[in-house]
């Protein structure tokens, strides 16, 4: 009996010795660190050097599909990132599994210079500057369809909208996200319908 409770003993403080090592991986001071899913699938893999992020960082969504791919520098993004749609989001019958959905750098942890965004069908989408503000987005067949300035995370100054046939169909300005003075409107046929007043 004694010998049962002892093996029982030695059981216990084995599993809870297992359970507590596997809680300190989680912890890597330095060297490569893998981050998991609830579902045990592979979600971050990358270097830590001091408990920091440094060098290539993947992501993985859920379903094992690339995330995003890109460097960390001091524990802050920095460079070129690259972020890819979802399978499991997206209907796979419009897209391809690992199409890319955007792009664009870092420094210093903070978004930098050209973004690029892309529609499920890999067209560009949308492409923004961000020191100038500069903004263009795209209909999925590549047409031009906007083009304006953002500032403080707000439409700002001339903007044109047009339709998917490349017509120009709206134009005016903006102040703080908002219309201000005229804007002019047109059907899709390049046709005048209308002038407003904001």
């Amino acid at each position: 009996m004694m010998r049962k409770l002892l093996l029982v003993f030695i059981a216990i403080a084995l599993s809870a010795n297992f359970s507590i090592a596997q809680d300190v991986k989680k912890y890597v001071k330095t060297g490569e660190k893998r981050i998991y899913h609830d579902n045990d699938q592979l979600w971050k893999i990358g270097q830590v050097e001091n408990y920091r992020k440094v060098g290539e960082w993947k992501t993985y969504h859920e379903n094992g599909q690339l995330e995003s791919i890109g460097r960390y520098e001091n524990n802050e993004k920095t460079g070129v990132w690259k972020y890819y749609f979802n399978e499991g989001i997206y209907k796979s019958n419009i897209k391809k599994i690992g199409h890319l959905l955007r792009t664009g750098s870092y420094e210093n942890g903070a978004t930098r210079g050209i973004w690029k965004y892309y529609h499920d069908n890999g067209q560009l989408e949308s492409i923004g500057h961000y020191k100038t503000g500069e903004r263009k987005g795209y209909f999925k067949n590549g047409q031009l369809r906007y083009i304006g300035r953002i500032e403080k995370y707000e439409n700002t100054g001339e903007w044109k909208t047009y339709a998917e046939n490349g017509q120009l169909i709206a134009q005016g300005k903006y102040l703080n996200g908002d219309k201000v003075g005229e804007w002019t409107y047109y059907y899709d046929d390049g046709e005048f319908m209308k002038t407003e007043n904001y």
